[in-house]
């Protein structure tokens, strides 16, 4: 691949070519970051290796091929019709799917990229059109006023985002759906529209256990299973249920804890939904909160769940166990759960 004439790269104070950018020597770590997603590009590098996420287990390095990489950037591109000289923002770590993938399109696509150390507010937006955002930085940013004004397209991956930002806004703002092992998302929608869009030559079937499987031509994926319950609404579009791996029995009940965490979320309530054994049904739900004082307003909102299964035990959890990628660690939850009944109280 040739990086593409028109490509450019922002940092400390002043804008540099391709080359120019491997060559600065002496930069913080996450410039080094970007210098070797750079570096893989001009080099003509066969793979370049990524972490997954850990969200079911212990986190594992995968590596994907150049062509897979730079397909599945040029069908961003094109999804979202970028243009060369298009001005992007990169306030994501390198090292991840996420900011490498930025790396790439900028290269690819002859966009301009403006780096930014990452943290959890972008500093500027004038002139940008294409912002790249975990969820956690898009609802920090919205909080603080910093996205006011934005005419550019905002991007979100990493991480679901709560439902009480998960509306329709007068922006252009995305979501996308993928993992590590489809290079980069595979689907995207709007924020408000619950129904996923395919990006490229994606198609989607599901398993007899309702678990969307993924076709893609283009990164040469041929039925791949994923964890995740869907609904299709068409060839190529679905609605996401939850994971398979978080499923809760209860006495032949299945309850997705994603979903029912989002109904909370619709009713003012940030919690978890866990599970705790059951001699009577095997499993039975269980409330995770990360205050005390959170009891009176999830009562409130549990009200809105169905009654079947409906939690009717919590558990206080003052510092939320992560995984590897900064998500809730549910293994972790589950398991402390099984070994802290003491912690448990009714509601």
């Amino acid at each position: 691949m040739t990086v593409h004439q028109k490509t450019k790269f922002f940092c400390l104070n002043q804008w540099h070519s391709a080359s120019e950018l491997i060559d600065l020597e002496v930069v913080p770590l996450w410039i080094s970051d970007v210098q070797k997603v750079v570096r893989f590009c001009l080099n003509n590098e066969k793979s370049l290796a990524f972490s997954t996420s850990g969200s079911t287990g212990k986190n594992k390095i995968l590596e994907h091929n150049r062509t897979t990489l730079f397909a599945s950037a040029s069908a961003t591109i094109d999804y979202f019709d970028l243009k060369p000289g298009n001005i992007a923002l990169l306030c994501l770590p390198a090292k991840f799917t996420g900011g490498a993938m930025m790396i790439i399109r900028a290269c690819l696509g002859g966009l301009q990229l403006v780096l930014e150390e990452p943290h959890l507010t972008p500093s500027e937006l004038k002139n940008i059109d294409f912002l790249p955002l975990t969820p956690a930085q898009y609802i920090t940013s919205i909080e603080e006023g910093i996205l006011e004004g934005f005419k550019g397209l905002v991007l979100l991956g990493g991480s679901p985002i709560s439902a009480v930002y998960d509306v329709p806004t007068e922006q252009d703002v995305f979501i996308g759906y993928g993992m590590t092992e489809t290079a980069s998302h595979v689907a995207v929608r709007r924020l408000g529209d619950h129904v996923y869009e395919s990006v490229g030559s994606t198609s989607f079937s599901i398993t007899d256990q309702g678990c969307l499987v993924i076709t893609a031509s283009h990164l040469n994926i041929n039925e791949l299973e994923t964890h995740d319950i869907v609904e299709l609404t068409g060839p190529r579009s679905f609605q996401f249920i939850g994971r398979n791996d978080f499923v809760i029995n209860s006495g032949g009940i299945k309850i997705h804890p994603e979903e029912w965490e989002r109904t909370l979320s619709e009713h003012g309530l940030e919690a978890l939904i866990s599970s705790n054994t059951d001699s009577t049904f095997g499993e039975h739900a269980v409330l995770v909160l990360t205050s005390v004082d959170h009891t009176l307003s999830a009562l409130k909102a549990l009200s809105f769940l169905p009654r079947i299964g409906r939690p009717k035990k919590a558990i206080v959890l003052d510092n939320m166990p992560l995984n590897f990628a900064g998500k809730p660690d549910r293994i972790g939850i589950k398991e402390f759960i099984l070994s802290h009944q003491d912690l448990l109280f009714q509601l």
